[in-house]
């Protein structure tokens, strides 16, 4: 989510997380300041909406994509962020 740029002070970045859900977080002026959550498409209001989340759902008709230029510039994460259970599980954990 934090490689979806705009040029907007304030909006809220989404993608498909399947399962009629969308990842997204909101942004102002470049920063973070809530999320990244998982929900459905009707649960999250905002503005402005970009990423294919967006459009998949009907949130932005002409949603804003990644610019793939600034990737050189995110940080690196050491960890993945887990946003909801796993679906499987290991036979010893049932």
């Amino acid at each position: 989510l934090d490689a979806i740029v705009c040029s907007a002070p304030e909006y809220i970045a989404a993608t498909d997380a399947r399962r009629k859900e969308i990842y997204w977080a909101a942004y102002k002026d470049g920063r973070r300041v809530d999320g990244p959550h998982v929900n459905a498409p009707s649960e999250v209001v905002g503005q402005i909406f970009v990423g294919e989340g967006a459009h998949k759902y009907g949130l932005a008709p002409h949603a804003t994509f990644p610019d793939v230029s600034i990737f050189h510039t995110l940080q690196q994460v050491d960890q993945p962020m887990y946003l909801r259970r796993p679906d499987a599980v290991p036979t010893s954990e049932r």
